[in-house]
């Protein structure tokens, strides 16, 4: 079964800008990985830190807040992280989009918490968050972080309006009135950087006085009171070695989370590279077929175009030929068309040597004299 989760943090002044430079990464911040901070995303305000839109939405609201005012209240919300992981092991887009849409219903509804000034979505840690800031203004327009958050009641009823947006998601609530609170980021890294010391200091052990008016009931609650005191000085070098260890357990986590991703990568880049290889190989396959049947389809036109040609000159060279018979032909019959002209007029030549009347005699018709004239008529003509 997987959880919905939500701290909350009351912030004055200063610590709003300390938490919102965490939030924004202008500070190092050791769990996180910085090959995956591109993947973090403003979802409300802009890259400002979230103390210049905390205090315009105060002055929006007519208000100056005093000096111990609680300007504005960090939520930290997430889920249980098998959650957001997929089939592959990795952060399922989808899911992880589903969530951010109801998260931001939440942050949007100003009867939870106030106005939210700045909303920041880390996907650079190992499960999936969201920093917000939240401005407590009432409906009335004041500044009031006991209105929404002042005793058990109140955050109670805080944890479960937001369980009810993560419902739909199949996401349940905490177990309420558990004693689990979130550890303070800054608390967090305070403890990472410093050195630890188990060391126990004898001043502060109790004198024990005269040991021997001491019963064994007081002996035992002596050794008690010892006891509690070495633990309170403990205490604080336990608190750091067990930051320190989580901070180890979530740095190995993310290096192993980033050696997987690393050969998954590599492995889909050689399966995409080894797809491009195979996908160029059947181009240039194809691509030499189809120069192939260019080339053949070419070189087949080619010896068309050459046959045709071949025709054509065998074809004129009939043509000239048949043009050369022509033009004899023409010139003999131009050389008989002279012949004849000449004999045509020789004949006419030697027609008008021969007198009309004795031609007349000799096709046998005898003229009439008219005068000078002499007329011949045709048989049966008057």
């Amino acid at each position: 079964m997987a959880f919905c989760t939500i701290g909350v943090s009351k912030q004055k002044g200063g610590n709003v800008g300390s938490s919102s430079r965490h939030n924004d990464r202008q500070r190092e911040t050791h769990n996180a990985d910085p090959e995956r901070t591109h993947l973090n995303r403003v979802l409300v305000g802009d890259d400002r830190n979230a103390r210049y839109r905390v205090r315009e939405i105060i002055s929006e609201h007519g208000g100056k807040p005093r000096r111990d005012s609680v300007e504005a209240v960090e939520l930290l919300l997430s889920a249980s992280h098998e959650y957001f992981v997929g089939r592959d092991g990795e952060i399922d887009p989808e899911r992880l989009e589903r969530w951010v849409g109801q998260a931001m219903k939440f942050l949007g509804d100003r009867s939870n918490c106030g106005v939210c000034a700045k909303a920041v979505l880390h996907l650079d840690e190992r499960t999936p968050h969201i920093h917000a800031h939240i401005v407590p203004v009432t409906e009335a327009g004041r500044l009031s972080a006991s209105h929404f958050l002042d005793g058990p009641k109140k955050m109670q009823a805080l944890h479960t309006r937001h369980a009810v947006y993560m419902k739909e998601l199949g996401l349940e609530r905490g177990r309420e009135g558990s004693r689990a609170t979130h550890q303070r980021v800054k608390q967090f890294y305070a403890s990472v950087e410093r050195e630890p010391e188990l060391k126990i200091e004898p001043d502060r052990i109790p004198d024990p006085g005269r040991m021997k008016l001491l019963t064994a009931e007081d002996a035992r609650a002596y050794k008690l009171e010892v006891l509690a005191h070495v633990l309170e000085q403990i205490k604080e070098p336990v608190r750091i070695l067990q930051d320190q260890a989580q901070l180890t357990r979530d740095e190995h986590t993310h290096r192993v989370e980033a050696e997987k991703r690393a050969a998954e990568a590599e492995r889909q880049a050689a399966e995409r590279i080894a797809e491009a290889e195979r996908e160029a190989e059947g181009r240039l396959a194809a691509v030499r077929r189809e120069e192939a049947e260019r080339f053949e389809n070419l070189r087949r036109s080619a010896l068309q175009l050459l046959e045709e040609n071949r025709e054509l000159h065998r074809g004129k060279e009939a043509l000239r030929q048949e043009r050369d018979k022509l033009q004899e032909s023409l010139r003999e019959m131009t050389r008989e068309k002279l012949d004849f002209q000449m004999q045509a007029r020789q004949y006419h030549d030697r027609l008008s040597d021969i007198s009309m009347p004795e031609v007349m005699g000799r096709l046998g018709h005898d003229g009439e004299r008219h005068g000078e004239a002499l007329v011949y008529r045709a048989d049966g003509v008057r």
